[in-house]
């Protein structure tokens, strides 16, 4: 909800090794025969993020195994390093892992990058974090249009946002805002990693980029009109 396709294409067309949401490959196999397949297959052949509207299109693809959380979230319970055997990229623009309890159950939300922050940094201290944020107001209006986004962040157990917490907009806003005030610092008390911030919504968005990472400010663009 705050740019991450985005993220993703910039990196891609400045021919890093990006990952948006998956970090395995997705090009569909003779054992991969479900819906989302061709979509997924389209989306790569055009340089998009793999899961580029295919979730709306289809509401669930599967592919769990290739999913950056579940390998991020199995990493973390052993006590790995927790982009360990979760692919090879310069840059993962997306780590977090929606799921559901059962077929009929609650959804639920995993974000490492709230709730795990400090294994990052105690596994990569020289890590560079992009803080990609844009006004509350739009990514509240992002998260209520997207499949069940409102009721996954209410159902689960974040750090700053408790189970049952986030059915008012100044709850989440609490969380939204505090989780920005923590990363900034975090990185200002631990001043290995370089923290860039990006307002997705500004017309200036693609150039800060370009001065951060050096890649021409036209690979910048919004790739997901409900980011």
């Amino acid at each position: 909800k705050a740019g991450s396709p985005s993220v993703f294409s910039y990196f891609h067309c400045g021919g890093y090794a990006a990952s948006h949401y998956t970090c395995k490959p997705m090009t569909p196999t003779i054992d991969r025969t479900d819906q989302c397949g061709p979509c997924i297959e389209d989306n790569l052949s055009s340089g998009r993020a793999p899961w580029f509207k295919c979730l709306l299109k289809h509401g669930s693809c599967g592919h769990d195994d290739d999913w950056c959380g579940p390998c991020i979230r199995n990493n973390i319970a052993a006590d790995r390093p927790p982009l360990e055997g979760c692919g090879n990229f310069d840059v993962y623009a997306e780590i977090n892992y929606s799921y559901r309890d059962g077929v009929d159950g609650p959804f639920y939300l995993y974000l490492p990058q709230v709730d795990s922050f400090h294994k990052f940094h105690e596994a990569y201290p020289k890590a560079t974090f992009l803080l990609n944020y844009r006004k509350f107001e739009s990514w509240v209006d992002s998260v209520n249009r997207w499949f069940a986004m409102r009721e996954r962040y209410v159902n689960s157990d974040i750090r700053g946002l408790p189970a049952g917490v986030g059915g008012k907009d100044s709850q989440l806003k609490n969380f939204y805002e505090g989780h920005y005030d923590y990363v900034r610092k975090f990185v200002q008390e631990n001043p290995s990693h370089a923290l860039v911030e990006i307002d997705i919504e500004s017309a200036d968005a693609g150039k800060v980029m370009e001065e951060a990472f050096g890649i021409d400010s036209i690979c910048w663009g919004k790739s997901n009109s409900n980011h």
